[in-house]
């Protein structure tokens, strides 16, 4: 079995209204965690098993007081109690590893009862106990006691990725829904690779990366970037690059 996480809705303006949840938006990887008397399998947002790449991680699941379970979390590396992306993509290729931390804000299964239409502020006083005890690795995503507008700007200062709002009361919804909201504090925008050049010429190392962006369903051109990684990444980009051109991977036209 496999479960399909929820999403957030990007919202416009905070909620004036209505009962919320406050957490901080992690600049992390989505992961749903599925337990079932001591096997332990970890899942993206879209379902790839990661299980093998956190085997520290699954250890910890394993410790917590229950039988089987499905939580929903997000993982990041902390720099300066701070989310790090780099460091966690650094991470995630398997240097400093041990660094990475699983922040889990939902609970969606419980020894065999199915709590998705349980109240969220229910499933999440459940999920507040069972991580009572379970270390540094596996913490709880806090929510925080105060209008929404003052946690953002808080968030913003500490120079966090944004807010996720949550209904208090709504059920777990697969898919993306308006019941929990996402506002971010730092702007940012997904680009494409379309392409890449080779450094100095030579192939073998990423010189810089052709970059697109889409407007509905069509690709702009976004320029080019040179920087930001070293030689081994450089090197590293070209193969897995150079392998989906050769799948016949996206370019981009216009």
């Amino acid at each position: 079995m496999k479960l399909e996480p929820q999403l957030a809705t990007l919202a416009n303006s905070l909620p004036t209204s209505g009962d919320w949840i406050t957490e901080t938006k992690l600049d992390g990887y989505r992961l749903l965690a599925r337990i079932d008397k001591a096997r332990v399998k970890l899942f993206t947002r879209n379902g790839n098993d990661w299980t093998t790449k956190f085997p520290a991680l699954a250890a910890a699941l394993r410790q917590l007081p229950l039988a089987s379970a499905w939580l929903d979390g997000e993982i990041v590396v902390l720099k300066d109690d701070v989310p790090s992306f780099s460091a966690l993509q650094n991470a995630i290729d398997g240097r400093n590893n041990e660094e990475i931390v699983l922040f889990l804000f939902d609970l969606m299964y419980l020894d065999g009862k199915d709590l998705r239409k349980v109240p969220l502020w229910a499933r999440r006083a459940r999920l507040a106990a069972l991580l009572e005890e379970a270390g540094d690795r596996l913490r709880f995503s806090q929510d925080f006691d105060a209008p929404p507008a003052q946690v953002f700007e808080a968030a913003a200062g500490l120079g966090l990725e944004g807010l996720v709002l949550k209904r208090r009361d709504a059920p777990y919804e697969s898919g993306r829904t308006e019941s929990w909201l996402k506002a971010k504090a730092r702007l940012r925008q997904e680009l494409v690779i379309c392409g890449m050049t080779a450094r100095g010429g030579k192939p073998g190392d990423v010189g810089s990366l052709l970059l697109g962006y889409y407007v509905g369903n069509k690709l702009h051109d976004a320029g080019s970037v040179g920087t930001g990684w070293d030689s081994r990444t450089a090197q590293d980009l070209w193969k897995r690059l150079a392998a989906l051109d050769g799948q016949g991977a996206r370019r981009c036209r216009g």
